[in-house]
């Protein structure tokens, strides 16, 4: 994926996460969290890939794939 790519997904997965909470509020019971922790753990992922991806562009070409 390029750097384009991962952002793009970065903030889909934020605005899907931003929908929920507007509707729902914060996970609250353990079956809430549980429920939406794939989601969350998706976009811990794909900001921790977006992160080393920036960085290593600025010293160099990085693509995931």
């Amino acid at each position: 994926m390029t750097r384009e790519e991962i952002q793009a997904e970065k903030i889909e997965t934020q605005k899907e996460l931003l929908s929920f909470e507007d509707k729902f509020g914060r996970p609250q019971t353990k079956l809430e969290k549980d429920l939406m922790r794939p989601l969350y753990d998706h976009y811990r992922k794909v900001k921790r890939i977006l992160s080393k991806v920036t960085s290593t562009t600025s010293t160099g070409s990085a693509v995931f794939s």
